[in-house]
């Protein structure tokens, strides 16, 4: 019976740590949790950038736009971050395509600090809350929109169907064909 209580305890306190190991990515599964989906307008918001621009949804108005929120915590945001940095790469130059990274609850320091560690050049906004990621959805990083030159959103990826560079690029080609 000792035996039996000691695995019960092992198995909960287990459930525990792998729950919390996964928080970074879901908090909740909560229904109803994009607040912008495909076919929407990009929400009103305006966030300071690292290379000291004032970046706001009018400013993206006739420009396709890449809006990734991350945090360099969580292991999907580390593994798609590589992505972006190729597709920022790709189209830095392009002045028809905004590149956007957002963290989610992340201070500017802990954000410049992975940047420089992985040699990323992607502008990036340190965000200590989740007053922009909020406008967006309610839970799971990343999240990565694309909108098209009026605003619309034309593409949502999550955790759950990571892209990679050539499924973002093939989408502002499409974009730019229209």
């Amino acid at each position: 019976m000792m035996y039996f209580s000691r695995y019960l305890r092992f198995t909960a306190f287990l459930f525990l740590i792998l729950s919390l190991a996964s928080s970074c990515i879901r908090e909740k599964l909560v229904l109803g949790e994009d607040r912008i989906s495909v076919g929407d307008y990009l929400p009103e918001f305006e966030v300071s950038v690292n290379d000291g621009r004032q970046i706001s949804t009018s400013d993206l108005s006739g420009k396709i736009s890449v809006i990734v929120f991350f945090n360099t915590d969580c292991p999907d945001c580390r593994q798609l971050m590589p992505e972006i940095q190729k597709l920022y790469e790709m189209y830095s130059d392009a002045g028809d395509i905004v590149i956007l990274a957002v963290s989610r609850e992340q201070d500017y320091e802990s954000v410049s600090g992975y940047w420089e560690k992985n040699n990323y050049s992607i502008p990036f906004s340190a965000q200590d809350g989740r007053q922009v990621y909020e406008l967006f959805a309610m839970s799971g990083i990343p999240r990565v929109y694309i909108a098209d030159s009026g605003l619309v959103v034309r593409s949502v990826f999550t955790d759950n169907n990571l892209p990679a560079v050539g499924d973002i690029s093939r989408i502002i080609e499409n974009l730019r064909n229209l």
